[in-house]
């Protein structure tokens, strides 16, 4: 009977150490200490909102504090760097388009491969653009914005939160498909690009409506029109890009997404268990209340489905990239 029991802690132990897991998680249960949440931008922005908005629920399904850690810098490499330094399971982070299907485009100093080297947890929200315009640039439409960049050449000015975010790469679509050319402003993340925006440093900026509807509202934001494929009933007074006046935007749509990952390495057994929270998560009526009054569809996903997303834009921003003409090292 010794032996029995010996032979079985044996192989228990075994397991755990061929699986990756800690004699702690097998004995006891995971997770046992605080979680963080990695978030590659600073506060403020849609993303970190994403984040804190999910995290109580979290916090309470698996049973342990979610500490957001806000780790901004390079366009979300540095943030998503550190995600993938950490394999016990007890880090994760928000990934986007900007981190996972066109910084790896764009960047061949990135340090990561978006398909090998991460597990692949859910998708969390998506929502369509919007354009927008400070006042004092003057135009209302996206006919007077073509019509004063060709006029004034050299003078227009668009930000984002960093050189390669999906702010860049839509403006830069916009400018490449009227014709005309724009200064990019890049910010260390989107929050300073928007301030900047409010504040008159720059003329434009691409962003969700979560940023943009109580300042389109109020007047002090024009909105030019916004990346849905028909006019989104969130903002019914501005039109889709595509139906916004000049004809070379016509067909235009996009929708961003924010999801959540975590390294290849974590062990399977612990990223399912993450996955299944956040699933959960994302049921729950407070979270779907939030994200819905902030302009996003909530759309859980399987890992497998994540990955196929992501497989798909990055053949699409490959051609936009190349449409751009971004020659970014």
């Amino acid at each position: 009977m010794f032996r029995r029991r010996l032979c079985s802690s044996i192989t228990l132990v075994l397991t755990a150490l061929c699986c990756g897991l800690s004699l702690d998680a097998v004995s006891q249960g995971y997770p046992t200490k605080p979680i963080v949440i990695v978030v590659p931008v600073a506060p403020g922005g849609p993303i970190d909102f994403v984040a804190r908005t999910i995290s109580p629920e979290l916090a309470k399904l698996l049973g342990q504090p979610i500490v957001i850690e806000n780790r901004a810098g390079a366009s979300q490499k540095i943030g998503t760097q550190y995600i993938l330094r950490a394999t016990d399971g007890y880090t994760f982070g928000m990934v986007s388009p900007t981190s996972l299907t066109i910084g790896p485009l764009q960047d061949n100093q990135i340090g990561y491969d978006p398909l090998k080297d991460f597990a692949f947890l859910s998708t969390i929200v998506e929502t369509p653009l919007v354009l927008v315009a400070n006042p004092k640039l003057g135009v209302r439409s996206m006919t007077e914005l073509a019509a004063f960049a060709r006029a004034s050449p050299g003078k227009l000015t668009y930000g984002s939160g960093g050189n390669g975010t999906i702010a860049d790469l839509v403006a830069q679509a916009v400018m490449l498909k009227l014709g005309v050319t724009a200064l990019h402003v890049p910010y260390q993340s989107t929050g300073p690009a928007f301030n900047g925006l409010l504040a008159g440093q720059i003329d434009l900026f691409v962003q969700s409506s979560l940023l943009t509807k109580p300042h389109i509202d109020s007047g002090k934001l024009i909105g030019l029109g916004t990346t849905s494929s028909e006019r989104w009933d969130r903002l019914p007074g501005v039109p889709p890009l595509a139906e916004s006046g000049p004809p070379e935007l016509r067909g235009f749509s996009y929708k961003s997404w924010m999801g959540m990952a975590c390294a290849a390495g974590v062990p399977p057994e612990i990223a399912a268990r993450l996955q299944r929270a956040i699933v959960a998560s994302l049921e729950t009526n407070r979270v779907i209340d939030v994200y819905t009054s902030a302009g996003w569809l909530v759309v859980p996903s399987s890992p497998d489905e994540f990955r196929r997303r992501i497989q798909e834009e990055l053949a699409l921003h490959r051609t936009l990239l190349a449409g751009s003409g971004s020659t970014r090292p």
